[in-house]
């Protein structure tokens, strides 16, 4: 029995409780019922605003990745793509060469070549890319190319003998041209799997800085919402009780 009525007392404890701040909240004046509404509105937005802001600045460093690895990485890369080929051709141009003239003439370029080769290989092996598995293969290979080419096919060339320059773009160069081929086309899919990656994490902290703010926006309606109906009712209240004091004056 003492247990019920302990419990009927908490209940009602409890339910008084919430008659009290209910009470308190109708008691307050109008103007800082409308204060409280702004001020709690503001609030959710101000949070609402500062989540957004921390996934947009999220989405901007993504941005700079990504642009970083279009400049940084692509461009450097095909460089070496489209130099190597012209460093193929400037040998075979040096076989083909009759007179010394045009053989040293051939030879310049190939030297012009090789240095904005080299300037490429500097500039991506700077970046995150120097990290990258077939980089590491690719400068292994064309280490090897330059050794075949300077050390069997330039001087086979430089002497007009074609039969061992033949011989050895079939036997040595052209294999290891075809390794540079494969470590290049490999290279790019790596650089691509890092742009898919940056793109992919840009996405994520977009739908997130959305979601964040929809949030907010929604929680802020449901609160306006909520206290303009605490509000108006409170107001409502008060009217009929002015409404109601003159009658039980008269009635009185």
């Amino acid at each position: 029995m003492s247990t019920q009525h302990a419990q009927s007392l908490s209940v009602e404890s409890e339910a008084s409780r919430g008659r009290s701040s209910h009470r308190r909240f109708t008691d307050l004046g109008i103007r800082i019922k409308l204060l409280l509404v702004i001020g709690l509105l503001a609030l959710v937005a101000v949070g609402a605003g500062i989540l957004g802001i921390v996934e947009m600045s999220g989405m901007m460093r993504d941005t700079d990745h990504l642009m970083a690895v279009q400049s940084d990485l692509m461009v450097p890369m095909e460089t070496i793509d489209a130099h190597q080929g012209l460093a193929q051709a400037y040998v075979a141009q040096l076989a083909a060469a009759g007179s010394s003239a045009s053989k040293a003439a051939w030879k310049q370029k190939m030297a012009e070549n090789d240095k904005v080769i080299q300037d490429a290989i500097a500039a991506f092996g700077a970046t995150e890319g120097a990290t990258l598995p077939s980089w590491t293969t690719y400068i292994s290979d064309r280490d090897k190319w330059l050794a075949a080419r300077d050390g069997q096919l330039v001087p086979a060339a430089m002497s007009n003998d074609l039969t061992t320059y033949d011989s050895v773009v079939s036997n040595v160069s052209q294999p290891i041209v075809d390794a540079l081929k494969g470590d290049i086309d490999a290279l790019q899919g790596e650089v691509k799997a890092i742009s898919d990656s940056v793109n992919a994490n840009s996405d994520s902290n977009f739908a997130k800085a959305k979601v964040i703010l929809i949030s907010g926006l929604a929680i802020a309606l449901m609160v306006v919402i909520t206290l303009a109906l605490l509000t108006t009712n409170a107001i409502t209240r008060g009217v009929a009780r002015v409404k109601e004091s003159p009658r039980s004056t008269g009635a009185g």
